[in-house]
């Protein structure tokens, strides 16, 4: 991943027979208002992601309240989203003083990923937001090669399935 200056975020890309998914966890401190270089940093995150080819899902403490119209932040987080074709899933306040400041962030044509935030303050003043994400198997047909009668002696040993 690239070097951020303006949030902290962890990547992993999980791969389960031969499907991948990458997930990015980022968070921002509330204590610090969004700059244009945090935005900036998002952008090319989002930019980077995108040329994996493979499904992605964001999701973090970003303390910017998305659902606050009122709120410029929250709506030039959306407008990004909204530009990279993707869709937040979290439902609801994770707040305890309200406000939606954590999110899932997955490409719009990831259809089901319904999430739940389980009871807030318990262990901070956010409550943990659970997403359940599907990961499809890809499965793939063994190589082959077809060989004529007599050459299966060359390639004996070789490992490659035979079919005459």
């Amino acid at each position: 991943m690239l070097p951020v200056t303006t949030f902290e975020c962890l990547g992993i890309r999980l791969a389960v027979k031969g499907s991948s998914l990458v997930v990015i966890a980022i968070y921002h401190p509330g204590s610090i208002e969004p700059s244009v270089a945090f935005f900036d940093d998002l952008t090319t995150l989002l930019e980077s992601v995108r040329l994996l080819s493979c499904p992605f899902v964001v999701g973090g403490d970003l303390n910017i309240n998305v659902e606050d119209l009122g709120d410029s932040n929250g709506v030039r987080l959306a407008e990004l989203l909204h530009l990279f074709g993707l869709t937040q899933r979290v439902m609801g306040p994770t707040h305890q003083r309200g406000g939606m400041l954590d999110l899932v962030v997955v490409p719009q044509d990831i259809a089901d990923v319904p999430t739940v935030t389980l009871p807030l303050g318990i262990i901070s003043d956010h409550g943990l937001v659970v997403a359940d994400l599907l990961i499809r198997p890809v499965y793939q047909a063994a190589p082959s090669r077809t060989v004529r009668a007599g050459d299966g002696e060359q390639f004996a040993g070789s490992g490659t399935i035979y079919r005459s």
